[in-house]
């Protein structure tokens, strides 16, 4: 299962509380952490090895680890449980004889509920409050840890006792103290008096892991301790920690990691470089968009963040799309941290033997962010006409709220930038849910129930989609749970007449080049409308959420205003919001009419799951 709240630790938070439930899931190997972890178990069983100790946890009890201490848990039995994760830095405790008291050692708590109940009730508020993320969110959470640290002092004296030792944890103290040495099998069973074959078996059913993949994994982990604490080299860590030679240190580093252990400690110097705080203080709105594509934090996402850059896009200043309007440096600043934790990933959608022969297909792209482990994920289409999409403002910060609820989001990067361009994009789309179905067991992510999120040209994309005749059926995809469109093109017929009768010569133009995009540069009326999903509605169309301002000065309102009186004509499940102010290209809306329109979006994504 994917502990979201450990790559938030890892990418420089003093805190991070998450909820996890989970059935079968054993931790196959001993781990610890550079920061403290409150475990509380709130429905089910798990048993856990502290360093050589062994203990059962039931709910209502809790236990805290303290920084550097070996654990892992486990059950033997197919018991559903869930559990509740605070981590906090010893930087977020103000008193120094609280940290030092909590530093001592790992306790179990087995109180009265009375006493467990107020622990639970702080971590609970955090949790809530952490979701909640606003201005004050942070120093309140600060005020409930510290609180929270003087609860669990007070009750230190109770923390219960160790479970009766066996022949296991005898086995598993040994391992730890002895895993630099050259441990064979054979000395192993003979030394504890047991045949090789019920070692092996009887380690197996309590760790889930074989003995030699233990060892590795410890000293794995105490490679991990000297790469981040020491200035030893990789060849002398590898001795220290019982390898015989580095090639096989770095092999069997890599397996357990990932990465190399040279890459691993670039990580950890990298990780005190903190992204967020800087980025927000440096991005400002006299920046343009070329200033903010030259920042060094930002040169993994600036290819991203327009696609099809023109020099009047990189001479744009940032004020012309509001920054906090947006959520952009927030949503900027959660991606690098995602970056640095792993949780962001960019895909290829087509691989090279196709993009060889076909190059447009090379900018087809998925920008993967991960959400909570067993959730649905959306398909985010960013909008920019069919001529680029504008990810800064449509793809980034509507993925990194998605991520916050909970949901895996994927930013698709589409084909555009030319005449007659359709379907190629809805093409696109079908070969990024074949791959986004490829990832789900890796990810950790169900593919039913998924939603498709438009904006724009890129909210045509989805509801072309929802169609029948255009998108999921055939091309003999799942059909979305639902679409969530923002002030979408959706009635090419009401561009096209708008674009006959408009005074604004600018707007004409602009219509123009984009209906051309679409339909090829002799557009009809009859043509825009097969692309016009107005015209293509079915009994089995998705559920629709539909947001659009009255003054958009883009797309007019009147496009959406048809749709959905389509949509109620043919009794297709909706619901729509015209907000009176706000415009076009708003992502997130915040301090608009429209703010919280994605968040609406998704309680109705939510229903729309529970009827399936």
């Amino acid at each position: 299962m994917i502990d979201k709240a450990a790559f938030f630790m890892a990418a420089g938070n003093p805190f991070a509380c998450e909820r996890i439930s989970g059935v079968n899931d054993n931790m196959v190997r001993s781990h610890y952490h550079e920061f403290f972890e409150i475990y509380y178990l709130e429905q089910g069983r798990r048993q856990h090895i502290i360093e050589d100790n062994q203990y059962i946890l039931q709910p209502d009890e809790f236990i805290i680890f303290p920084p550097f201490v070996m654990h892992h848990s486990f059950e033997e039995n197919d018991i559903p449980f869930q559990r509740l994760l605070l981590y906090f830095s010893p930087e977020a405790i103000h008193s120094a004889q609280i940290l030092r008291t909590l530093s001592e050692r790992s306790r179990v708590y087995k109180l009265p509920r009375a006493q467990s109940h107020s622990i639970y009730q702080l971590m609970q508020n955090i949790l809530e409050e952490q979701e909640r993320g606003d201005l004050y969110s942070r120093e309140l959470i600060t005020l409930q840890l510290n609180q929270l640290a003087v609860l669990l002092v007070r009750n230190s004296a109770e923390a219960a006792r160790p479970e009766q030792r066996n022949r296991l944890t005898d086995i598993i103290n040994y391992l730890h103290e002895h895993y630099t040495e050259d441990i064979s099998l054979e000395q192993l069973a003979n030394h504890f008096y047991i045949s090789q074959y019920h070692l092996c078996r009887e380690f197996k059913r309590y760790t889930s892991s074989t003995i030699i993949q233990y060892i590795h994994n410890l000293r794995v982990l105490h490679a991990q301790r000297l790469l981040q604490e020491s200035d030893y080299s990789i060849t002398e860590i590898s001795k220290r920690v019982g390898f015989s030679n580095v090639t096989h240190f770095n092999r069997v580093y890599k397996s357990v990691t990932g990465m190399s252990p040279s890459q691993n400690k670039q990580a950890y110097l990298n990780r005190g470089k903190v992204a967020d705080l800087g980025m927000l203080e440096s991005i400002h709105e006299d920046m343009t968009v070329g200033d903010l594509c030259q920042l060094p934090v930002l040169k993994t996402f600036s290819p991203y963040l327009f696609t099809h850059m023109s020099e009047d896009m990189w001479s744009r200043k940032l004020s012309q799309f509001g920054l906090e309007k947006c959520g952009i440096p927030a949503a900027l600043s959660a991606f690098c941290q995602a970056e640095r934790a792993g949780t962001f990933q960019i895909f290829d959608v087509y691989g090279k033997a196709v993009t060889d022969r076909d190059p447009e297909k090379a900018q087809v792209k998925l920008l993967y962010l991960a959400g909570k482990a067993g959730m649905p994920f959306a398909l985010v289409c960013p909008g920019g006409g069919y001529n680029r999409q504008w990810t800064l403002v449509e793809g980034f910060p509507i993925a990194w709220q998605l991520s916050q609820m909970g949901y895996h989001a994927f930013i698709l990067l589409y084909r555009s930038g030319k005449t007659g361009l359709l379907p190629e994009p809805l093409e696109d789309t079908a070969q990024a849910l074949q791959l986004i179905a490829s990832l789900s067991d890796s990810c950790r992510f169900t593919t039913r129930n998924y939603a498709v999120c438009g904006f724009s040209a890129g909210g045509n994309l989805a509801a072309l989609w929802g169609t029948k005749t255009q998108g999921y059926a055939r091309y003999d995809a799942p059909r979305p749970a639902a679409l969530l469109l923002a002030y979408p093109s959706v009635t090419h017929e009401v561009m096209f007449d708008a674009m006959q009768t408009s005074d604004d010569e600018a707007w004409r133009s602009g219509t123009c080049q984009y209906l051309a995009r679409v339909a090829g540069s002799n557009f009809t009326r009859e043509s825009l409308a097969d692309f016009s999903p107005t015209e293509q509605l079915d009994p089995d169309y998705p559920p629709v959420y539909l947001m659009h301002c009255l003054d958009d000065a883009t797309v007019p309102v009147q496009s959406s205003r048809v749709f959905d009186n389509a949509l109620q004509a043919r009794g297709i499940v909706h619901r729509s919001r015209f907000p009176a102010h706000g415009g076009h290209g708003i992502g997130l809306g915040i301090g608009t009419d429209a703010e919280g329109w994605l968040g609406q979006a998704v309680q109705f994504w939510q229903e729309q799951c529970g009827k399936a």
